[in-house]
């Protein structure tokens, strides 16, 4: 299991879980986000390229996500210590598709807000679902379009992998005390502009001449080494954080 720390569709939200939870609720807004370090969207080429131009950039235009189930996992210890009820993990029934990207701007999108019962939940636990539709997202999980060196492109996967997120800070837990809280999941996507600014140096071609250079599970473009250093990024630089 890795450790990692998206508009939203009509959807019906089902809370499930294994046993009698606490009468005892707390409110969670679940957010979903995507940032960089300066908060933009593009960014100016790292290294320079054979030509010796400088100036080029890689602009995001679209990013989105589908995701199925959300699991708020309960502490093991405060599972074991419990006495008034018998703890047991929170479930969100999806699938969720989220729209991280508009008009050229990072943007909030809230996936629920939730009663949840009192007690001490370690992290969010959620799985990547393929979408299944008639549009480009259809069979995707994730979808990242750009523009890089002037020329479109799309770095896609079908992933269905089920992650764990946690806080940076690994000694913070999700606590619900009568309480409203805040959280989302943050999508940092430095590394992949890195990776593709980089990529830019050695030529970027749409060699299936399908009007994108495609960086996929697929090797369509013959990017399957880029495509696998993007993916592991986005696992390992995705968080759970305050949503403030």
């Amino acid at each position: 299991m890795k450790q990692i720390t998206f508009a939203l569709l009509a959807i019906s939200l089902v809370l499930t879980s294994c046993s009698t939870k606490s009468s005892v609720n707390g409110t969670v807004a679940l957010k979903m986000s995507a940032a960089t370090i300066t908060g933009k969207t593009s960014a100016g080429r790292l290294a320079t390229s054979p030509s010796g131009r400088t100036q080029a950039t890689v602009s995001l235009t679209s990013v989105k996500v589908n995701f199925g189930d959300i699991k708020f996992e309960v502490d093991d210890d405060h599972r074991k210590s419990a006495t008034d009820s018998v703890y047991e993990d929170t479930k969100l029934k999806g699938p969720f598709l989220v729209d991280l990207l508009s008009a050229s701007a990072f943007i909030d999108q809230t996936i629920a807000s939730i009663s949840i019962p009192n007690g001490n939940y370690k992290e969010v636990e959620f799985k990547f679902a393929k979408v299944i539709s008639s549009d480009a997202m259809n069979g995707k999980s994730i979808s990242i379009s750009g523009i890089a060196d002037g020329k479109a492109f799309e770095f896609w996967s079908d992933t269905t992998e089920e992650l764990k997120i946690d806080f940076s800070d690994k000694t913070k837990n999700v606590i619900i005390s009568n309480n409203d809280l805040s959280l989302a999941i943050k999508l940092h996507l430095d590394q992949l502009l890195t990776l593709i600014q980089n990529a830019i140096t050695t030529g970027l071609t749409d060699t299936n001449n399908n009007g994108k250079i495609d960086i996929d599970p697929k090797n369509s473009d013959g990017y399957g080494d880029l495509y696998s250093a993007i993916k592991k990024a986005l696992e390992n630089e995705t968080k759970l954080d305050d949503g403030k």
